[in-house]
């Protein structure tokens, strides 16, 4: 008769690196190409390359998902020189167009403004970049059937209409031109936000109306300064609004009705975001990087615990905030940052 000695390990999920590795116990100190899956440490899986966007000279940063008036399936992929859709017709299918707008202004180099960094910093009147990663990421969200874009370095607000998919995105009449996100909320209003010469700027079209942004006494379009010192950086739908944060606090943009339609107002002071794409939104809230933390917003704004803080934001390099993303590992009930 034969058999094993079966020794049970029972670790729990996540690692541990804010200490030596003997100072961890029972616990993971370090993973490589790993994830979790319903609390158990699992391998990353192969990936599967679904497209390559050769005319593109710049990497993929952001993309986009949403439906047609049809509800086909389509999605937007843009790089800092250029904005591609694609319609989804199968299973790693696609039908891939470049549709980057006539005359797009972007520079490797990035871009420079008064008042793009936080008050204090740089000689007065001087146009601010150093320690900024200007980068060129795109701000993607869809009014109606509408694809609608603002690149950084551009500020142009974009659309593009899959019902004529051969046509290239365009320059929306009236629209601000020095923007840097885009964002469409519950009420049926496009918001756009930032810009190099006013980063803390928020303006919105007429409802359902986009390309009506003059605010008059029968339309519904508006804006404000949000009261900061930061600058904009990314904005995601929550329930009851729109956060918006910038490199030093963050703020809640509200519905209001007539006759200003949205208020604005602080939720804190203590914490900014890393990057655009540094954030992830779930059902009750919204997580994200700040410069030396990790924040949680559910209806306040709290630091959330962190067993490798010390190898994320003291130990990495983070000054190439565009080519971080955080996505919310549904499986895990966990956040990832990745690098791009």
């Amino acid at each position: 008769m034969s058999g094993e000695n079966v020794s049970i390990l029972n670790l729990p999920p996540g690692l541990y690196h804010d200490g030596t590795q003997y100072a961890t116990g029972n616990k993971w100190f370090n993973g490589n190409q790993v994830r979790w899956y319903r609390q158990l440490l699992a391998p990353v899986g192969g990936w599967v390359q679904t497209h390559v966007f050769s005319t593109a000279t710049q990497a993929i940063r952001d993309m986009f998902s949403w439906r047609d008036h049809l509800k086909e399936a389509w999605g937007a992929a843009g790089s800092a020189d250029k904005l591609f859709a694609f319609k989804v017709i199968g299973p790693s299918q696609y039908t891939v167009r470049d549709v980057t707008p006539a005359g797009l202004a972007w520079n490797p180099t990035g871009i420079a403004g008064y008042g793009r960094a936080g008050f204090g910093q740089g000689a007065y009147g001087v146009s601010f970049t150093a320690g900024l990663d200007n980068t060129g990421l795109w701000s993607m969200d869809n009014f109606g059937s509408l694809l609608v874009a603002v690149h950084s370095q551009d500020g142009r607000l974009f659309s593009y209409n899959p019902s004529t998919p051969s046509v290239p995105a365009a320059p929306v009449l009236n629209a601000p031109i020095d923007n840097t996100l885009c964002i469409a909320t519950e009420e049926e209003f496009l918001l756009v936000l930032g810009g190099a010469n006013n980063p803390r700027r928020v303006k919105w079209c007429s409802q359902r109306n986009i390309t009506d942004w003059t605010p008059t006494q029968t339309n519904s379009a508006g804006g404000f300064d949000l009261q900061s010192d930061g600058m904009i950086i990314a904005a995601i739908r929550v329930p009851g609004g729109v956060l918006v944060l910038t490199d030093t606090d963050v703020h809640m943009i509200e519905y209001t009705g007539p006759p200003y339609f949205y208020g604005r107002r602080q939720v804190t002071d203590r914490s900014g975001c890393l990057s655009k794409n540094t954030i992830a939104g779930f059902p009750r809230g919204a997580m994200w990087a700040g410069v030396s933390n990790f924040w949680l917003f559910d209806g306040a704004v709290s630091p959330i615990d962190c067993t490798i803080h010390s190898k994320v934001f003291y130990d990495s390099n983070l000054s190439m905030s565009s080519r971080l993303n955080m996505v919310n590992n549904e499986f895990a009930g966990d956040l990832v940052l990745i690098s791009v």
